[in-house]
């Protein structure tokens, strides 16, 4: 086109470039708030279904606080409806922790926000006709005095729950990118504790976006695996289900996807007959975002590491040695965050230090590895309840049934034992466990440093 001279009309057509491949994925945002309901932020709903379509947010959950709100009717009106399935659904938003559930019928009652205790509350929740999906949110975030993963409430370590709220919830956000942590990988270790303390969680990315562009809807998001052919025809039941079953990848910018043998992906459970297996990832992300390292844990813990520094190392094959016990996998993928006023990553919302590295990741949802072969998960806190069952008192005799597991289930039994058999700290313990091997002693002691901070904070 020609130069413009001034005072003249211009127009000029534009076209989105689609920068990832994110085939048989579809992207969801499960927090997502309009001022018209919520009552705060800057994003009208008729705002608000302009940008979800914009940002390509697929299925997005309409989750204002205390209330129901069906998109529909308005993404109709817009012309927008062709591009996301709206599921209405609820920031159920307590005292004591807020959640987002989904989804609900048109006409269902909203749940009761006044009640307090989590064994009422949440499965009061489920009870409400289809909903299927209870996220807990921002776990690490302080409100109305009450911080469900804080040191008070819960060991970083094991995983217990230390103020009598079970986690009925199954799932909880890893990713809030409206409000961020100082450590943007905190919520994903509690997640990994979670499923080592024998919780069946799916992670969760979200943007918990009030605004228009302060915080971006969709930044932080969740891709589940499914035929995405019509945007605007999404079954919401099917959905649901591959969200509350783990088939999911986490998003903040990148894309990372990862399969056992070939087979097994996130949320599914890999059977594995030989001596050993294969875990093979794929990392994407637009142009504005550079991979820069992609980890492999194995229950909680880094057991590979690859530097990814151009297009052949974003994807590759693990061969791992099969463990002696089961184990769960997920693949992640870090990079330097965004700070460009076009997609900003946002400054953490309760910062817990002047220092923060703004950072762009992604991962997978938990692919379980079946390698005692009797054709079912088996988590570290199973593997460490009969453990210590059978030591029958002999702290000894735990420590060495411990030597064939890894640290995930050295911390599981560290906690039941103190539990069952009283403080650790006993000097005839403390003796006895100085003589075990240093991955049974390093195991011992994470358990009991996050007990320490757990009793000051109670203390405190």
């Amino acid at each position: 086109a020609g130069a413009t001279a001034e005072g003249e009309l211009a127009k000029r057509t534009l076209k989105l470039q689609r920068e990832i491949d994110t085939h048989g994925w579809i992207a969801c945002d499960t927090h997502v708030h309009t001022v018209t309901h919520s009552g705060h932020g800057d994003a009208s709903i008729e705002e608000r279904m302009v940008t979800l379509a914009a940002e390509g947010v697929e299925l997005p959950i309409a989750t204002d606080h205390n209330k129901q709100i069906d998109y529909r009717p308005v993404a109709r009106e817009l012309g927008v409806e062709a591009y996301f399935t709206p599921v209405i659904g609820n920031e159920v938003t307590t005292k004591f922790g807020h959640f987002n559930a989904f989804p609900f019928q048109v006409d269902s009652p909203t749940p009761d926000h006044r009640v307090e205790d989590w064994k009422v509350l949440i499965p009061s929740i489920f009870a409400s006709p289809d909903v299927q999906v209870v996220i807990l949110n921002h776990g690490r975030e302080t409100h109305s005095g009450y911080r469900p993963f804080g040191p008070k409430n819960f060991n970083a370590a094991s995983g217990e729950n230390l103020d009598g709220r079970p986690y009925l919830f199954n799932a909880m956000e890893t990713l809030n990118s409206g409000a961020q942590q100082t450590d943007p990988l905190e919520l994903f270790r509690d997640w990994m504790t979670l499923l080592n303390r024998g919780h069946t969680v799916t992670p969760i990315g979200s943007s918990d976006s009030h605004d228009v562009n302060r915080y971006i809807v969709g930044q932080g998001r969740t891709y589940f695996r499914s035929d995405d052919v019509d945007a605007g025809d999404i079954d919401i039941a099917e959905a649901c289900r591959r969200i509350r079953d783990g088939n999911v990848i986490v998003s903040a910018g990148m894309f990372v996807d990862a399969t056992v043998d070939g087979k097994s992906g996130p949320g599914e459970i890999a059977s594995v007959a030989s001596s050993k297996f294969s875990v093979d990832f794929r990392i994407d992300a637009p142009s504005w975002i550079t991979p820069e390292r992609v980890p492999l844990y194995q229950n909680g813990t880094a057991v590979r590491d690859q530097r990814v520094s151009d297009d052949e190392t974003r994807s590759g094959t693990w061969d791992i040695p099969k463990p002696s016990h089961d184990v769960f996998l997920t693949v992640l993928a870090t990079g330097p965050g965004t700070r460009h006023p076009s997609w900003p990553i946002a400054q953490p919302y309760q910062p817990d230090s002047p220092e923060w590295n703004a950072t762009n990741f992604s991962f997978t949802g938990a692919i379980r590895v079946d390698a005692d072969g009797d054709g079912r998960f088996t988590s570290a806190v199973d593997y460490a309840r009969e453990l210590v069952s059978n030591a029958k008192g002999d702290f000894p005799r735990l420590l060495e049934s411990l030597t064939d597991y890894d640290q995930a289930v050295v911390v599981q039994a560290a906690s039941l034992w103190q539990e069952k058999y009283g403080s650790l700290l006993d000097e005839t313990r403390q003796r006895q466990l100085g003589e075990a091997s240093p991955e049974i002693q390093k195991g011992f002691f994470r358990y009991l440093s996050a007990w320490r901070e757990s009793q000051r904070a109670q203390i405190d």
